[in-house]
């Protein structure tokens, strides 16, 4: 009898000892699903992307790029405009100068332009994109040689394209003056390039020929008769060299 009450007190602590570990097991476990699946009031959490940007949320422009080498269009080229989230169409506003016909479309968060005809070759463009109340301006030139015929029927209004590049004149000289470039005489030339950094514009190399002085003097002569002020033409980036 003693041997049997033994065996029995035995397997009585044998199987409390079990359920004690049995129960500090799911005491972990419990812990660990509380921290880590479960809010306070033990609900799910909802998982928020960090990605995600509410609706309602400022618009910002999140990259300008045509489909052709940076600060160029090609003449059938297509721009994409990205924004930080999807929009409807009253949200942004793009004008172009000089004016030209264009199609926009909106696809998620980005819109697209393309030209109705082409892009004019060796015109320098200022796009004026406006979203979340701020407006920045982008310069885009087209190149490439233009085949004969593509340049398609003129849809703009009548003394639209002289308002455009008054528009430039007055608030962008330099995509005015590449827009007249380039241009010899026997007294100078003048070529342009489109510089990205450090802020993006175009920039102008001049050769001078004959006497310099005078060369100069001929040249200033020409940029004040295209209607550009002094201080505009003192605010452009020009580099000079001597002709041979």
């Amino acid at each position: 009898m003693n041997n049997l009450a033994i065996k029995k007190q035995f397997v009585i602590g044998l199987l409390v000892f079990l359920l004690i570990v049995l129960a500090i097991i799911v005491m972990i476990l419990r812990s660990r699903i509380s921290t880590t699946g479960t809010t306070p009031d033990g609900n799910t959490p909802t998982t928020v992307p960090i990605t995600a940007v509410p609706a309602n949320a400022p618009l910002e422009i999140v990259s300008f790029q045509s489909d052709a080498a940076t600060g160029t269009l090609l003449p059938n080229s297509i721009i994409e405009v990205s924004l930080n989230r999807a929009f409807v169409s009253n949200e942004v506003q793009i004008g172009i100068s000089p004016d030209i016909q264009t199609n926009q479309t909106i696809e998620g968060t980005a819109i697209y332009i393309s030209p109705q005809t082409n892009w004019t070759i060796g015109t320098a463009y200022t796009f004026s994109v406006t979203a979340g109340g701020q407006t920045t301006d982008y310069e885009l030139r087209t190149v490439e040689t233009q085949t004969a015929g593509s340049q398609g029927v003129n849809t703009r209004p009548e003394g639209a394209y002289e308002e455009s590049l008054a528009f430039q004149l007055q608030n962008h000289p330099d995509s005015f003056l590449t827009n007249q470039t380039p241009f010899a005489t026997d007294r100078f030339s003048i070529i342009s390039q489109y510089i990205e950094q450090p802020t993006g514009h175009f920039a102008f190399a001049v050769t001078l020929n004959g006497d310099e002085a005078e060369a100069r003097t001929y040249f200033r002569v020409w940029l004040e008769s295209l209607g550009l002020s002094a201080t505009q033409i003192d605010e452009l980036d020009i580099t000079y060299q001597t002709s041979p």
